[in-house]
């Protein structure tokens, strides 16, 4: 698919459309953006509900990691030991899959590519705390200590079932882990990709963001095209208004074209992996 050129009227002056361009275009795919046939995603609904179910329940796997070694630390404390939770979640601000909280992140942040939120210290700050209490044990109490963290196996093995980091795991355990779904999940986003009103749906897209002063072909290639502009681009804060106003621009016209219709399909999806994995029927409800 060929690239698509981007503009943006208040950013760039030169190259908007002229009035009732995009219009014609959003005729011209037979749908406006006004009415693209579905209803829009409320502020708190989830765009992905196959990603929060292949999470376990949890926001993201960085979320879920933080509860195994939540877990983790509780047990190692109830055998006598010292473990520092590791928390992924505390130093990384990803995008959050509620329309309503993407939105704001969005209108600070854009897509993430000119200034995204910064990386702090507490990782880092774990990490020294554990390897000061692996340096305070002796040679017998680093085998006792690995032995009850995860049996004392290397980085590649999965723990031991019995041990704190097995117990943990087996208490978080998410979908996303099973091979057996995964290979469910991957033969289903494949066929949806075809789905005819999923087509459609993305025309609306394109149209929408035509009538906001955005010409994509698609919305994989918005990003792509946004980051071959800001080498370009003679300021950051020149960007970041242009990738804002696209990403803000992205949000409000997939919430009435693109994201009911994944959700709604992905839902289906959800359902037939529940139906032969009832194990899991807990987190398709």
């Amino acid at each position: 698919m060929a690239l698509a050129l981007w503009t943006f009227t208040a950013a760039c002056g030169e190259g908007a459309h002229p009035p009732g361009q995009a219009d014609g275009v959003s005729e011209g795919f037979g749908i406006t953006s006004a009415y693209a046939g579905v209803d829009a995603l409320g502020d708190a609904e989830s765009i992905s509900p196959l990603l929060d179910f292949l999470g376990g329940g949890f926001a993201t796997a960085d979320h879920r990691l933080a509860e195994e070694e939540r877990l983790v630390a509780t047990c190692m404390g109830d055998l006598g030991w010292l473990y520092y939770p590791i928390d992924p979640t505390a130093d990384v601000q990803n995008e959050p899959r509620t329309v309503g909280a993407r939105l704001e992140w969005r209108r600070q942040y854009g897509f993430g590519l000119a200034i995204a939120p910064g990386p702090g210290t507490q990782l880092q700050d774990t990490l020294n705390a554990n390897s000061a209490v692996w340096d305070g044990l002796s040679a017998e109490e680093r085998v006792a200590y690995l032995h009850d963290l995860d049996g004392g196996v290397s980085e590649t093995d999965s723990p031991d079932p019995e041990s704190c980091r097995g117990r943990a795991q087996a208490t978080t355990g998410a979908p996303i882990r099973d091979s057996g779904v995964l290979r469910i999940v991957s033969q289903e986003i494949a066929a949806i990709e075809s789905n005819p009103e999923l087509v459609a749906q993305r025309r609306a897209w394109v149209a929408c963001m035509l009538e906001r002063g955005f010409d994509y072909s698609a919305e994989g290639l918005m990003v792509v095209q946004l980051s071959a502009a800001m080498a370009d681009s003679p300021s950051v804060d020149e960007f970041l208004a242009l990738e804002v106003a696209a990403a803000v621009a992205d949000l409000e016209c997939a919430r009435v074209t693109i994201w009911p219709v994944q959700v709604r399909l992905e839902t289906e999806i959800v359902q037939r992996i529940v139906d032969e994995f009832p194990e899991y029927a807990r987190l398709g409800q």
